[in-house]
């Protein structure tokens, strides 16, 4: 069975342990905190892996290595949220 749980997202950094494999379906804001929504497989639940995501507004710069996932819109704001993810070397 699969299950959806919400993480909340820190603006800068957030290193957050999430289930390993885990697939987030959405990132959103609730009563002006920003989350994302993360799907995983209720078996797996109890192995976690520990992940980090980071918010950008408009017009500020990207680094190249990071994932997009979905942009909020927060009142009067809008950001823009990535998944910093690793390179094999």
């Amino acid at each position: 069975m699969k299950l959806i749980y919400k993480y909340e997202l820190n603006f800068e950094y957030s290193y957050i342990a999430i289930p390993k494999g885990a697939t987030i379906v959405k990132a959103g804001s609730q009563n002006d905190t920003i989350y994302i929504w993360c799907m995983f497989d209720e078996s797996n639940g109890s192995i976690q892996e520990g992940r980090t995501f980071r918010i950008f507004g408009t017009g500020e710069q990207i680094p190249e290595h990071l994932t997009y996932i979905d942009t909020v819109f927060e009142r009067r704001y809008v950001w823009h949220v990535f998944e910093e993810v690793a390179t094999q070397t």
